[in-house]
């Protein structure tokens, strides 16, 4: 079974369209799985294909296309109202879930797996989308998904970096965050599903030195340091999980992006498009395992 894993990566998700459009055009993968921002990209890959994708990403103008920065009304209302709220100036997802709302029906051509983490006690739950239109996960301690609704609710929350965007809230009022808190790329999930030929698409360089953003001088920066940091160490520990597999033969695409993660505009969106078009895939067996 071959098996496309997209990493997260905020608004290098470019790159993830760029690998697809380019060497992963001749791989057909029998399932796609993604993290972060990868799910968003493994979520249009399944249900709309490349092209639709990269007309999708071609509508972003700015940031505040995804994420919109609250309001001085917005954030007072969730401080006292709001469940698992982001932070004071944080930012809300409400245009992300309305893209998804919008572009996002009827089923997938292959199976999508995704992966969100629950802040109510912390487990780390995969939820697959199949082409019969069934839903599925691997834990139900919190409830079941069993709509398309409810699986873009957990793509979203795939893609909401709390305490800066505020926590997807689900259908019973459990908030969602990212699953790149818990992992890097579902590698270990697709292994369990039988992948024999893993595709890694990574948002930078498989290495410990992510080119970290921030500074000293800002509590945002310690907090964006901070995650960065957590998040590296998840790609890390996911990629070591697939060259580590005897069973399994590993291509990682890894490309440095242009821009920041945290920026969305069309200059870099299309720029880091065209940046992984071409890049080359390196065999896992080159790589040598990172602590």
């Amino acid at each position: 079974m071959k098996a496309s894993v997209f990493f997260g990566g905020g608004a290098f998700i470019a790159l993830h369209a760029g690998y697809t459009k380019g060497p992963l055009a001749s791989v057909s993968p029998d399932r796609v799985y993604g993290v972060s921002a990868g799910s968003l990209w493994a979520t249009v890959l399944a249900f709309l294909g490349v092209d639709k994708g990269i007309e999708i990403l071609g509508t972003l103008k700015q940031t505040s296309d995804v994420f919109a920065q609250k309001d001085v009304i917005a954030d007072f209302g969730d401080t006292i109202g709001r469940r698992w709220a982001s932070i004071p100036t944080g930012f809300g997802y409400g245009p992300l879930h309305s893209l998804l709302t919008k572009y996002i029906t009827g089923k997938p051509t292959i199976p999508v797996t995704i992966s969100a983490v629950s802040l109510e006690n912390g487990r780390h739950v995969h939820f697959t989308a199949w082409p019969d239109g069934t839903f599925t996960q691997d834990d139900i301690t919190l409830g079941t998904v069993s709509t398309l609704s409810d699986f873009l609710l957990m793509v979203l929350a795939s893609c909401s970096t709390y305490p800066l965007v505020d926590a997807v809230l689900d259908s019973k009022n459990q908030g969602w965050i990212d699953g790149g808190f818990r992992e890097g790329g579902p590698v270990e999930a697709a292994l369990k599903d039988g992948a024999t030929e893993l595709h890694l698409c990574l948002t930078g360089n498989y290495s410990e030195d992510c080119g970290f953003s921030g500074n000293a001088n800002d509590v945002f920066s310690g907090i964006t340091r901070a995650m960065e940091i957590m998040a590296n160490q998840n790609v890390i520990t996911a990629v070591n999980a697939a060259l580590e597999e005897p069973k399994a033969v590993t291509y990682v695409y890894a490309a440095k992006g242009q821009g920041s993660s945290q920026v969305f505009n069309q200059t870099d969106i299309q720029a880091n498009i065209l940046i992984g078009e071409k890049t080359v895939a390196v065999p896992g067996s080159t790589f040598l395992v990172l602590d």
